[in-house]
C-alpha cells in the first residue's frame, strides 16, 4: 500500500486521469513537433492558450487587462516543480538579500529549492494543535523585513499538513500584512476542494488589495498528466516594458534549464479549456475527487477517533504524529510505505482499503 507518493489513485489503485483529459487526448491534434518557442508581440514561452486560460484562471477579471495590456510574464515549465525552480532563481536574481519566509513544516523540495539557490530562509510554524496558525502567520510576516518573497500554499490545501487558511477573511488578513513584501502562489492542487476557480480564490483577494504576486501553477494532479508534466509561471507587471524585460530573463534562464517547455500537457489543458463542455465535465471530474478525499478521510478518522482532525483537514496530504520507526514497523509488518516523518497521502490509498490502512496504523501506535 503506498501512502507515500503524490499521487490520487482511483478504487482500482490505478492513477486516476480525470475524464475530460481523456476526451481531450482523443481530441487532440498534435500539430507539428516543433519545439515550443517564445511566441507572439509578449514573446511568451509555451503554447499560448495555455498561458492564456492559466492566467484567466488564477487571475480572474485581473487577467484581461493583464492580457488586453500585454503586462503579463508567462513562462511554460516542466511541472509545478519547474516553474518553483525558475522563480526561485529569478528571485534570487533580482533580489539577491532578499528572504523567502514559509510556513514548516512544508514541501520539501521548496527548502531545497532555496538553499540551492543561497536564498536566505525565515520560517514560522504553520501549525498548531492540528489546526492552521494564523497568528503565527501574521507575525511571521509583519517581522519579515521589506521585499521578502513569502511563499502561500494555494487554498485550503497544503502540502503536508492538510490545514491552510480557510475563509477569505483570513486571506485579507494576510494580504493586508504584506506591504512591501511579494506573495508567490504554489498552485499544485487547484480542484480538490472546491473548484478549480475558488480553490485559487486567495490569489485575486491579494491582488485586490494590492499585493504584488506571482503564481506556480501544475496540472500533473488535477489533470492526471503527471509525466506529461504541465506547468506554468505566471507573473503580473506593472506595465508592458517591464513584462517583456522580465519575460526576456524568463526566457533566457529557461534556455539554459530546459530549454522548451513539454507540449504535449500543455496542448492537453489548453483542449480542456478551450472547450465548454470538457471544462464542465473537468470541474465534476474534480468534484468528484474532492469528494473521494474527504470520505477517506471520514472512514480513518472513525476508526481511529483520536485523529478526528484528520476529517477537517483538506486536500490529499496529512501529517501523522508516527516516528521513524513507526513508519519503518508499518512497511515491515503491514506493507504500508510512507515518508519516515508521517506524511500520508490519502489519494493514494482507495476507500476500500482505508479502514485496513487505520488499523495498520492503530497496530504500529499501540
Amino acid at each position: 500500500m503506498d501512502a507515500g507518493v503524490g499521487i490520487y489513485r482511483d478504487e482500482d489503485e490505478k492513477t486516476f486521469t480525470p475524464p475530460a483529459i481523456q476526451k481531450a487526448w482523443e481530441r487532440l491534434d498534435l500539430g507539428p513537433g516543433d519545439y515550443l518557442t517564445p511566441n507572439g508581440e509578449e514573446e511568451y514561452l509555451g503554447d499560448r492558450v495555455f498561458l492564456q486560460e492559466s492566467a484567466r484562471l488564477v487571475f480572474g477579471s485581473y487577467a484581461n487587462e493583464l492580457l488586453e495590456n500585454k503586462k503579463l510574464s508567462a513562462v511554460g515549465t516542466p511541472g509545478g516543480t519547474g516553474a518553483l525552480a525558475l522563480a526561485f532563481e529569478m528571485f534570487r536574481t533580482l533580489h539577491p538579500r532578499a528572504p523567502l519566509l514559509i510556513g514548516m513544516p512544508t514541501w520539501h523540495n521548496h527548502i531545497l529549492m532555496a538553499n540551492w539557490q543561497k536564498i536566505p530562509l525565515l520560517t514560522y510554524q504553520h501549525v498548531h494543535n492540528q489546526a492552521y496558525d494564523i497568528d503565527a502567520h501574521l507575525t511571521a510576516i509583519k517581522a519579515s523585513p521589506q521585499e521578502t518573497l513569502v511563499l502561500f500554499h494555494t487554498g485550503k490545501t497544503h502540502n503536508p499538513t492538510g490545514v491552510n487558511p480557510s475563509h477569505p477573511d483570513e486571506w485579507r488578513k494576510l494580504a493586508r500584512t504584506m506591504e512591501g513584501r511579494r506573495a508567490f502562489f504554489d498552485t499544485s492542487y487547484a480542484g480538490f476542494e472546491n473548484g478549480l476557480v475558488p480553490d485559487t480564490e486567495a490569489i485575486r483577494l491579494f491582488m485586490e488589495e494590492g499585493v504584488l504576486v506571482a503564481v506556480a501553477i501544475s496540472y500533473a494532479k488535477n489533470g492526471g498528466l503527471y509525466k506529461e508534466r504541465p506547468g506554468a509561471l505566471l507573473i503580473p507587471a506593472s506595465s508592458q516594458t517591464d513584462a517583456i524585460e522580465l519575460q526576456r530573463v524568463l526566457n533566457m534562464k529557461a534556455q539554459v534549464s530546459y530549454s522548451s517547455p513539454p507540449a504535449l500537457g500543455e496542448r492537453l489543458i489548453a483542449k480542456v479549456f478551450s472547450s465548454p463542455e470538457l471544462h464542465q465535465q473537468w470541474n465534476a471530474d474534480l468534484q468528484q475527487i474532492a469528494q473521494s478525499l474527504k470520505t477517506r478521510r471520514e472512514i480513518f478518522a472513525k476508526e481511529l477517533p483520536e485523529f478526528q482532525f484528520l476529517a477537517q483537514q483538506v486536500g490529499l496530504f496529512s501529517m501523522l504524529p508516527l516516528q521513524p520507526e513507526q513508519v519503518e514497523k508499518l512497511k515491515t509488518d503491514f506493507g504500508v510505505y510512507m515518508p519516515s516523518i508521517g506524511r500520508v497521502n490519502f489519494g493514494g490509498v482507495p476507500t476500500a482499503k482505508i479502514r485496513t490502512f487505520a488499523q495498520a496504523i492503530k497496530a504500529v501506535l499501540s
